[in-house]
């Protein structure tokens, strides 16, 4: 199961190009270090954290380099963005998408253990994303 919750689902815009410059600059430099490969955006409401996130995410997916995105909404209980029950599985399927070698795997694992998205969120991503990612 899937939500609707990648970058391109999101309706607000991202940064004018001449906005935010140093935080997105800051962003990516995080993010280019292999070891980072996450980034958690929290501040007031209004900030700017969605167009942040959405630019980023869509210099990322031009540059083949976005592997997923989840972006979270309060109000979006018909497209499940509104709680973490479908992050995992989300993610997993935007990752599929785009790796055969990590579909491959994620397909194995379905296969043999048909329960594994009726587990806890903390299992989900354990057996669904870290694990077949350090497989493949």
């Amino acid at each position: 199961m899937m939500a609707q919750a990648s970058y391109l689902s999101v309706w607000k815009d991202g940064c004018h190009p001449d906005t935010r410059v140093g935080v997105r600059h800051r962003l990516t430099t995080h993010l280019s270090n292999h070891l980072n490969p996450l980034v958690v955006l929290q501040s007031s409401p209004g900030m700017g954290k969605t167009a942040i996130a959405k630019s980023i995410a869509a210099e990322y997916d031009q540059q083949k380099r976005l592997g997923a995105s989840f972006f979270f909404d309060k109000a979006g209980a018909k497209r499940s963005t509104d709680s973490a029950k479908l992050f995992v599985s989300t993610l997993a399927c935007q990752l599929a998408e785009h790796h055969p070698r990590y579909r491959n795997a994620l397909f194995k694992l379905l296969h043999n253990d048909s329960q594994l998205l009726s587990r806890s969120g903390q299992d989900q991503l354990k057996r669904l994303i870290i694990d077949p990612m350090n497989a493949i």
